[in-house]
């Protein structure tokens, strides 16, 4: 008996969960008055605590600031949700968008716990100012970690499948982060000696209607 297969049409990846990375280009100038604006905030308020383990967490309504450099950063996003909400449904639609966000400071030894977004569909994160790099000593710090949401799969892995293990994401300046709200994610403990100031979002989707 043959058996036939062939992998670009019978194979299927069911249940991929996407990850959208996106490049703001010469960022250097939105990310200078971005950084500015956020740690003459933090100055001002002593923050929430919320997943963070050490560092600043504002509230959740950076986009009311009155300043060109978070119009400009909404706009990118809005654009970026333009660009992925129509892939994540499978074709053209159109749809009402309520964000929200607020602004992250970490220093030496800040972290993010396990945690996800409840009450929304798509989350974002920017980053203003990546930091000091992760070196040979510290290979983690700071990294950013997806983990897999397919709960218990690793107890019956095949040896070597990447199952039940995390994907690590290095920050970058300029690098803006779209995925699935539900995910669960974390940051590693940061131990750079500059600031690492990064901006999430929450996008509230609504009234979407296929074209």
């Amino acid at each position: 008996m043959e058996l036939k297969f062939d992998s670009r049409t019978d194979l299927i990846n069911a249940f991929a969960t996407p990850i959208y990375f996106f490049q703001v280009d010469e960022p250097e100038r939105l990310n200078q008055a971005l950084a500015s604006l956020v740690l003459a905030k933090e100055v001002e308020s002593p923050g929430l605590r919320r997943s963070n383990v050490g560092g600043w967490h504002s509230d959740d309504t950076l986009f009311s600031w009155d300043d060109r450099a978070v119009e400009v950063l909404r706009e990118a996003t809005e654009g970026a949700l333009r660009t992925v909400v129509p892939l994540m449904v499978g074709g053209n639609c159109a749809f009402d968008v309520r964000l929200t966000a607020w602004a992250n400071v970490s220093r030496y030894g800040a972290y993010a716990k396990r945690h996800n977004h409840p009450d929304c569909q798509i989350s974002v994160v920017y980053y203003v100012a990546a930091g000091d790099l992760p070196d040979e000593d510290r290979p983690e710090s700071g990294v950013f970690e997806f983990l897999d949401p397919r709960p218990h799969a690793e107890m019956s892995a095949l040896e070597g499948e990447p199952i039940g293990r995390v994907m690590s994401v290095q920050p970058l300046n300029g690098r803006m982060i779209l995925f699935p709200s539900w995910m669960y994610h974390q940051v590693n403990p940061y131990y750079g000696d500059g600031e690492r100031i990064s901006i999430a979002i929450n996008a509230h989707v609504s009234n979407l209607t296929r074209k």
